[in-house]
């Protein structure tokens, strides 16, 4: 009995570091994505970014560019165990109106001088595509009016 209690005592420091180990930001069973959504080598802002896993287990992905066209999505470690894989991507934006802008204004907020409005097309689900690696994804989406 004195050895078995000997042993738990020995191997439970073990067990709590080991777990809390694998709890730490960027790990390698985490995934972080980010990019830049450009249309006709214009960055995008306001879109929205959709990604819609090819397996049915994983999660639906979303960002929101900013003034630059960058985005960013940040991943819980409890779900990168199912994040890698394919995925389908939507983009959507609408350029701002009036409104938006003054709105933006008051709360201090940057927005672009020519504001860009996506073709519908590329919120169409077949369109565009992503792969999500473990580890660090650049993933840019460079899109085109033609």
């Amino acid at each position: 009995m004195l050895i078995l209690r000997c042993v738990c005592h020995a191997l439970f420091p073990l067990a709590l570091l080991l777990t809390l180990g694998g709890c730490q930001q960027g790990s390698p069973d985490t995934a972080a994505v980010q990019g830049i959504v450009t249309l006709d080598g214009h960055p995008v802002h306001g879109a929205t970014i959709t990604f819609i896993p090819s397996k049915p287990w994983n999660a639906t992905l979303k960002s929101t560019t900013d003034a630059s066209g960058q985005y960013q999505l940040t991943i819980k470690a409890f779900q990168s165990a199912e994040l890698p894989g394919p995925y389908s991507v939507l983009i959507e934006s609408t350029a701002l109106l009036a409104e938006q802008k003054a709105e933006h204004i008051l709360h201090g907020k940057d927005f672009p001088e020519h504001p860009i409005a996506l073709p519908e097309r590329f919120g169409t689900e077949g369109q565009l595509s992503a792969e999500i690696r473990r580890g660090q994804n650049q993933i840019d989406f460079r899109l085109m009016t033609r």
